[in-house]
């Protein structure tokens, strides 16, 4: 069933990506924030502080569209509904040290995953997250510098 979420989540980017004033900004954003979440799982992964639930034994190294998926659709949320974070950095970060754990905690709880080695996980997730949401903000803000295309 993951895969029927990973097909509304595209039709939704592609949806958000045609009305876009910054198209090609915001491409790259979404082609950055794919690339941060495949290193950034990956490595929780290869030290076995995270498992998804019901992947094959052959890609384990690997997060799963799913939560790609996850990474692109909040690529297309830093221009729109978290853009009054863009002036805000610390609290960006702060945020993101606070929500990315917490978006982890839920995924267990929904058995979507597990994470093992609690403290270290949260200590790399808070960490990460908080890194990858200054990161992705100070991408965000080049829309900020170019002029809108008609």
């Amino acid at each position: 069933m993951a895969w029927y979420g990973v097909g509304i989540a595209f039709l939704i980017l592609m949806l958000q990506l045609s009305i876009s004033k910054h198209r090609q900004l915001d491409i790259r954003l979404v082609l950055s924030a794919l690339a941060l979440g495949l290193i950034f799982d990956a490595i929780p992964l290869h030290m076995g502080w995270i498992t998804f639930a019901s992947m094959p034994y052959w890609s384990s190294a690997l997060a799963p569209a799913w939560m790609l998926a996850l990474w692109a659709m909040l690529a297309t949320t830093l221009n729109m509904s978290l853009a009054w974070l863009k002036p805000k950095p610390i609290l960006s970060i702060l945020l993101g040290a606070i929500s990315g754990p917490l978006a982890y905690l839920g995924g267990a709880r929904l058995g979507a995953m597990q994470i093992h080695n609690m403290q270290t996980s949260m200590i790399y997730l808070a960490a990460g997250w908080g890194l990858a949401m200054w990161f992705l903000f100070r991408l965000a803000n080049c829309t900020e510098r170019q002029p809108v295309k008609p």
